[in-house]
C-alpha cells in the first residue's frame, strides 16, 4: 500500500512503504513511467520510498498518473496528515471542510483588514475628542 502524499497541478508525491529501501524497485516504477505520456521528470528517494512526478498538466492528470502507479503495483491511497483539527479529504473532488476552512480564514482576513483601515482610525478620533470634551 501507498499514499498519496501531496499534489499540485504539474507536481505529484506519492510515498510507497512497500518501496522503502527497494532501489530497484523504484527504478522499475521510474523506467515504466517514463513512458506515461506528460510525464517530465521522475524524482525517487528509495529511503522514504516516495516517488515525485513533474508532469504537463494539459497532457495528463493526478488520477491518469495514480492509476499507472496502481498498474505498477504502486496503489495510493490518501491518509490525512498528522495534523490537529478535522480534516475531510476526497481523492473523487474537492474537500467541503476544506473549503470552508479557506473561505473562513480569508473573510477573517478581509474583515480585520477592514476594521484595521476604517473603524479603528474613527474609534481612535472619537476617543482623542472625548478626551478633548473633559
Amino acid at each position: 500500500m501507498s499514499q498519496y502524499v501531496h499534489h499540485v497541478p504539474g507536481r505529484l508525491r506519492v510515498r510507497c512503504k512497500s518501496m522503502r529501501a527497494d532501489a530497484a524497485k523504484l527504478r522499475d516504477i521510474a523506467l515504466a513511467m517514463e513512458d506515461v505520456p506528460g510525464v517530465r521528470s521522475i524524482r525517487t528517494s528509495p529511503q522514504s520510498g516516495s516517488i515525485i512526478l513533474g508532469y504537463d498538466g494539459e497532457i495528463t492528470d493526478r488520477d491518469t498518473l495514480l492509476a499507472a502507479l496502481d498498474g505498477l503495483g504502486c496503489s495510493a491511497e490518501y491518509k490525512t496528515p498528522n495534523r490537529t483539527g478535522p480534516r475531510t479529504v476526497n481523492l473523487g473532488g474537492s474537500s467541503k471542510l476544506i473549503g470552508e476552512t479557506v473561505t473562513r480564514t480569508l473573510v477573517s482576513a478581509v474583515v480585520g483588514t477592514v476594521v484595521k483601515s476604517t473603524v479603528e482610525p474613527k474609534v481612535l478620533t472619537l476617543l482623542k475628542l472625548s478626551r478633548i470634551a473633559r
